[in-house]
Parts: C-alpha cells; sequence; structure tokens
C-alpha cells in the first residue's frame, strides 16, 4: 500500500484490510527539503492500522535526489505526473521482490488535480500489477467519517510536510496524454533513476501492542 501520512491513503488501507489482506506498506519523502514529520506519522498511522493485522513492514524511500532531476528537466505542470509514475515504478520493484499481487492507493476520482481520469490512466501505466483503489468513488466527508471511525483522523491532520504537495505547481497537467508522459519519461531516463537509487530504500516493521 503506497501511504502518505494524510488522511485518505490510511483510509484506503483500512477498506482492504478488513477483506482480511495482509498489508506491506511503502512511504516516499523529500528529506531533508522537508521535515521528517510524515515518516513519524506514518509510522503512528501503521501502529493504529496493525491492530488489524498485528504486523507490518514499512518500506521508506528518499525521493527527493528524483524530485529534482524530474523538476530541472521538464514543464512544472507534468512534475507531479512523473513523481506519481516514479513512486509506482519503485513500489513494483518492492512488492516483485516480496511477491505481493497488487498495490493500494488513496486516489479518489477528482478530488486533486493528479486524480482526473486522464491523469489516473497515465499513473497506472507506469505499473505492471494492477492498482486497487478503494476511494475511487468516495467523497471527501465518507473518507474523513471513515478515518474518525477506525482512529486514524487525528493522526492525519498533524501537520506534515508531503513530498508531492510540497512540489505542487501553480498549473498541473488535468488531462495528460499518455504518450507524452512517456515522452517525458524517457527525456529524463526515470527508469536509470530508479534502478541507481533503489538501494536507497530501507526497512523497518511496525507492530501493534495494547
Amino acid at each position: 500500500s503506497l501511504i502518505s501520512s494524510g488522511i485518505d491513503s490510511p483510509v484506503a488501507s483500512f477498506n482492504i484490510l478488513k477483506r482480511g489482506v495482509k498489508l506491506d506498506y511503502i512511504h516516499f519523502h523529500s528529506s531533508p527539503a522537508t521535515n521528517k514529520q510524515s515518516i513519524y506519522n506514518v509510522e503512528s498511522l501503521l501502529k493504529i492500522l496493525c491492530k488489524y493485522q498485528i504486523d507490518c513492514k514499512l518500506y521508506l524511500f528518499p525521493l527527493l535526489k528524483i524530485q529534482n532531476k524530474i523538476m530541472d528537466s521538464i514543464d512544472s505542470k507534468y512534475w507531479i505526473l512523473l513523481f506519481r509514475r516514479a513512486m509506482v515504478k519503485i513500489a513494483n520493484i518492492v512488492a516483485t521482490n516480496n511477491n505481493h499481487k497488487v498495490l493500494i492507493s488513496g486516489e479518489n476520482i477528482g478530488q486533486v488535480a493528479s486524480q482526473t481520469l486522464s491523469n489516473i490512466v497515465a499513473i497506472q501505466d507506469a505499473s505492471n500489477i494492477p492498482i486497487i483503489r478503494p476511494l475511487a468513488g468516495f467523497n471527501k466527508e465518507e473518507i474523513v467519517n471513515q478515518a474518525e471511525t477506525i482512529g486514524t483522523y487525528k493522526t492525519s491532520i498533524e501537520p506534515y510536510q508531503d513530498c508531492c504537495s510540497y512540489f505542487v505547481p501553480p498549473s498541473p497537467e488535468t488531462k495528460a496524454r499518455l504518450d507524452r508522459i512517456q515522452s517525458l519519461e524517457d527525456k529524463v531516463n526515470l527508469d536509470k533513476m530508479i534502478e541507481s537509487d533503489i538501494s536507497n530504500l530501507t526497512m523497518k516493521r511496525i507492530s501493534f501492542y495494547e
């Protein structure tokens, strides 16, 4: 499950956990350009979610180097889409290495610029395995209500600097053309960047204790 320390992704994860699926998690951060609060918040969120599966693995990946290369090379309106494709590609590597069958995402149709249908298609294309989006048809009130019910809301609204929202451009692309995104990805040689940086991935175990 791709997890941030916001409201949506913990709720998305819960909706898969309640179906009896055991999850591991991956969190992307932009330290030291951002502080490490999002990491601490995610660890707190997973201790809550581990009530429903006892323990899990949390993979942490510093995305800043890749983000800087993307921002130096392409128009700002495409930044978030390339960031998201990088995350999906890295999550695919982790999933493949651990025999995980799918990815879980907290994306919600139309909630933010990167989550239009065109952009979701452009992000999905980066994955070799299915991406399940449990919250696709939820509205924000429904998500917040569920976050309050499962106990993640208070942690999710604590201040943090997200690795994507910290670099949001003034006019992000909302109707991405897949061929254009693929061309930009080739231009920055995203796969090679990921290959050279994947060794920066770290893992820690999170458990639930009363």
